[in-house]
């Protein structure tokens, strides 16, 4: 796979999803799930200059930072909480992360130390590796990154290939209109500015 290196929000038949482009312009799309999921964000971290500086290729529609794979994610997910939060308990570090005017922040605390088996006042620089995993894998299962439709290949130049995953959506053509895509038994236009004009059904 060609390294990812733009990406930005669009809406397909009243789903999210996010378009990525890769350094020989391809673009491909993950549609629907959760924001975590379409950003590759499982931590859904906010774009800025340290989300640019571990990774991110853009920003979605809430602002949150988008990356360009999982793996980039997680690592600046993890170098985030080791950096920022290094001297911080969890219920500290969560507090901020997650502050309760926006988010059920006791709830988060609750979850975390019942599945890492850490007491909330543990601080990060404490932590040994293992309990620092514990850690860290119990927040992203409460930010939740449950999937939508992965990887929609839309090909570059009017030349999509005809890749894809059975059940998903596949492309199905292209030109200086735009692009059909296959979701299922529906069809979608795609605008060549990523923007979906409609849909057909197509069995």
């Amino acid at each position: 796979m060609k390294k990812r290196v733009s990406a930005r929000p669009v809406t397909i038949n009243g789903k999210k999803g996010i378009i990525y482009t890769d350094k020989d312009g391809k673009k491909t799309i993950k549609v629907g799930g959760t924001a975590a999921f379409r950003d590759h964000n499982p931590g859904n971290m906010m774009y800025g200059p340290r989300a640019r500086r571990t990774g991110a290729i853009g920003k979605d529609d809430k602002g949150r930072a988008i990356f360009p794979n999982w793996e980039t994610g997680d690592k600046a997910m993890g170098s985030l909480l080791k950096e920022k939060f290094k001297d911080k308990s969890i219920r500290d570090a969560i507090s901020i992360y997650a502050p309760k005017n926006e988010n059920p922040t006791e709830a988060y605390i609750k979850h975390i130390a019942k599945e890492s088996g850490l007491p909330e006042d543990k601080k990060m620089r404490d932590m040994t590796d293992e309990e620092f995993k514990k850690f860290h894998d119990a927040m992203k299962q409460f930010e939740d990154s449950t999937p939508g439709h992965d990887l929609v290949d839309l090909g570059t130049n009017g030349k999509p290939d005809m890749g894809g995953f059975p059940g998903q959506l596949h492309s199905g053509g292209s030109g200086e209109n735009g692009t059909l895509e296959r979701h299922g038994d529906q069809v979608f236009r795609i605008d060549p500015n990523g923007s979906q004009r409609g849909s057909f059904f197509s069995p």
